[in-house]
């Protein structure tokens, strides 16, 4: 009897020690799943959002597509880089293009999200170049693009639909 009373109340401080609440201020709207909340915790899911985007306004955040109770922002370009490029269309179906509005020889990397190097161009004079993602499997790219005699960068992502 002492036994099965010693291991009901380790058992009862251990789920009581271990379990926590947390709190969010989030609601999921989406085209099917579900929301339950109990007494003891709450249950989102959702099924079928394969696009995920973020829409920002005054008073509000809103996030489409995969539950993003907690997102950090980060900046991967110095905006004080005096190289001026544009990239565009972007997102794209398939063909980019890429204008240098500033003097110099360039180097342009392509590079997964995931941080493999797809492609490399090396000694660019022309004012425009222009590739295509066709061949590639991945939708999120990042665009690096250096001036060559010097350390200035301008990074881009560019988005394939």
């Amino acid at each position: 009897m002492k036994k099965i009373l010693l291991i009901l109340i380790f058992t009862s401080v251990a789920l009581i020690g271990f379990t926590q609440e947390i709190e969010t201020n989030h609601v999921v709207v989406n085209s099917s799943g579900n929301n339950q909340e109990l007494s003891f915790g709450s249950l989102e899911w959702s099924i079928g959002e394969p696009v995920t985007e973020m829409i920002v306004s005054e008073h509000m955040e809103l996030t489409q597509g995969f539950h993003q109770p907690l997102y950090f922002l980060s900046e991967i370009t110095d905006p004080n880089v005096e190289i001026l490029v544009k990239v565009y269309p972007n997102p794209t179906p398939d063909k980019v293009t890429v204008r240098i509005d500033s003097e110099g020889i360039y180097d342009m990397e392509l590079i997964e999200v995931t941080g493999k190097k797809l492609m490399s161009v090396t000694g660019i004079e022309e004012k425009t170049v222009e590739f295509y993602l066709r061949k590639y499997s991945g939708h999120q790219f990042l665009l690096k693009i250096k001036k060559q005699d010097d350390i200035l960068f301008k990074t881009f992502k560019i988005i394939r639909q």
